[in-house]
């Protein structure tokens, strides 16, 4: 059997691509193996959570008691009245009868200045009564009572990252939302805790007070509205250093009648963010999705025109092999065992979603 120059060059090149992607696999694998293994040590150190709102008393209505009734000693809740034009305040009120914790602070409306998420969260910030900040958002809802107490248990360095997802539904497009944003909190802790860290979500995350002003708030990038989230993670972990929490009790749950719409304000707020990191950070992001592509573009042509069957199925096989071992831990620590199976599907699928709305957000960037 003979085979010609141009099959042993994409060969030569499936090899290649296969042993990139392995090494990146079995990263991200030994990298959340190692999160999840440590533990920290309960503290009750006091803390303000801060939530801005938008016009959503009924997100408040349905998920503010959740933080609120934390099993907890010391802790305040702010709510960022950002200009609301709903009864977000009336919603809040009510609940000050019952929580003394619950403290609200107000952005009046002004027609002739937008009030944007990094002015709210300045606002909470300055309102805040503790050094110790976690933030969430009206749609979000800790797992438990328990959330707070297992945060600060993680809570050893400056910055606090952790894991959110939305809720549980049924619908291969939703689960796909879900599939991707787990894949991108798994990428952001697997950076952080290398000491890399470069993003992470403003549903669940928490810095110190003290550090933000010593940053100089959003200043770095007041100039646009992304990055109130990633950007601040990216600055402040150089600064002291990051947590990582991927415990299943301190998990966030988000809601929304509208998730691809939430999802796509994300990746636009997610690449945006992304072109003010470094370039070597940038390059080892995109490099790993660059290279998924290239090897399952390869592993088609090579099924199609060339005899090497039982090398490529024994590459399928392995790259099988390590996906199902990296999901079933994750999916079942994380308690997201509904992904698991259809993994294999967005598995496919998601390096050409990645590129499509990289390449998306580039446009509409321009």
């Amino acid at each position: 059997m003979s085979f010609t120059l141009i099959q042993i060059v994409f060969l030569i090149a499936l090899c290649t691509s296969f042993a990139i992607q392995l090494l990146f696999q079995i990263f991200h694998l030994l990298r959340f193996k190692k999160i999840i293994r440590k533990e920290g040590t309960a503290t009750f150190e006091p803390v303000s959570i801060i939530i801005c709102s938008k016009n959503n008393a009924l997100e408040l209505k349905d998920n503010l008691t959740s933080f609120l009734n934390q099993s907890y000693p010391d802790f305040e809740v702010i709510v960022v009245d950002n200009g609301c034009t709903d009864n977000t305040e009336e919603v809040v009120k009510l609940l000050q009868a019952q929580y003394s914790n619950l403290r609200l602070t107000k952005i009046p409306i002004d027609e002739k200045f937008r009030h944007n998420k990094k002015l709210a969260q300045t606002i909470g910030i300055k309102a805040a009564r503790n050094n110790k900040l976690l933030f969430s958002n009206p749609n979000c809802k800790p797992t438990n009572d328990l959330w707070l107490k297992n945060m600060m248990k993680s809570w050893t360095k400056g910055v606090l990252l952790t894991y959110s997802n939305f809720e549980n539904k049924k619908g291969f497009w939703f689960n796909m939302i879900k599939y991707h944003l787990l894949e991108q909190q798994l990428l952001f802790a697997s950076f952080a805790s290398i000491k890399k860290a470069f993003a992470g979500d403003g549903n669940n995350m928490g810095y110190l007070k003290s550090d933000f002003f010593i940053n100089k708030g959003f200043a770095k990038h007041s100039y646009f509205e992304a990055g109130y989230d990633h950007l601040m993670i990216y600055q402040l972990a150089k600064r002291s250093g990051i947590s990582i929490s991927l415990s299943p009790s301190t998990k966030m749950i988000s809601h929304s009648k509208s998730p691809y719409k939430v999802w796509c304000k994300k990746n636009a707020n997610y690449y945006k963010s992304l072109s003010s990191v470094s370039k070597k950070i940038k390059y080892l992001i995109y490099a790993e999705n660059t290279n998924k592509i290239i090897l399952l573009s390869l592993l088609v042509y090579m099924c199609m025109s060339t005899q090497f069957y039982i090398f490529i199925g024994l590459i399928i096989l392995i790259t099988l092999a390590i996906h199902i071992y990296k999901y079933k831990i994750v999916t079942r620590h994380l308690r997201e065992e509904n992904l698991f199976l259809s993994s294999y599907v967005y598995g496919v699928f998601m390096p050409f979603i990645r590129l499509y709305l990289f390449f998306k957000n580039l446009i509409f960037s321009i």
